[in-house]
């Protein structure tokens, strides 16, 4: 028999979108700024299905959540997070999460969402 498991590798990346004085025309992480995380999941090819994968990241106490929505089963290129995915995670308490209905063998799916600098 041949017993096949998922092989998960997580990554969280981070974006600066636009600051208070530069817009977006390179942009810095300073208070006021936007910053998009994207945390990806990639299951290692010839793995098996990983199935209701739950994403769970704490905030850190210099960010706040913008309200904007949390959007799963995004895509990446190149290793950069696409705006794609549909809004379906949540925010409470300091914590957003969500979870991808499942992440194929040689796939990468994401999770991402915004937050200001304060």
């Amino acid at each position: 028999y041949t017993v096949l498991a998922a092989a998960l590798t997580i990554t969280k990346l981070s974006t600066v979108i636009s600051d208070p004085i530069n817009g977006s025309t390179n942009p810095k992480a300073i208070p006021g700024a936007t910053i998009e995380y994207c945390i990806t999941v990639n299951n290692a090819a010839g793995s098996a299905t990983a199935t209701s994968v739950a994403i769970s990241d704490p905030l850190p106490a210099s960010v706040t959540y913008d309200g904007n929505g949390v959007f799963i089963n995004g895509t990446v290129t190149s290793g950069v997070c696409n705006a794609d995915g549909t809004n379906g995670g949540s925010h409470a308490s300091g914590t957003v999460s969500g979870t991808l209905a499942s992440v194929a063998a040689g796939e990468t799916k994401t999770l991402h969402f915004r937050a200001t600098i304060n």
